[in-house]
């Protein structure tokens, strides 16, 4: 989806790439505060163990901006 809300705490992320582009490179961002996690360059699929705190995530495509989801963390 393109917005998604979950509560917060660790999570597993798991990213199927099905566009059949293989130099894509995935991250995990938290608005405004940088970086949560990275995909490995030239990799089909990304699997990452995450922890997220209340705030709001953006997960989206370094050279595709239009590929985005946002990821809305509640507090429990």
């Amino acid at each position: 989806p393109a917005e998604t809300e979950i509560s917060a705490g660790k999570y597993m992320l798991l990213l199927q790439n099905r566009s059949g582009a293989r130099d894509l490179n995935f991250t995990l961002e938290r608005e405004n505060q940088g970086r949560v996690a990275k995909s490995l360059e030239h990799r089909r699929d990304w699997t990452e163990k995450v922890h997220l705190t209340p705030g709001t995530y953006i997960l989206s495509e370094v050279d595709h901006p239009e590929w985005k989801a946002v990821i809305r963390v509640t507090p429990r």
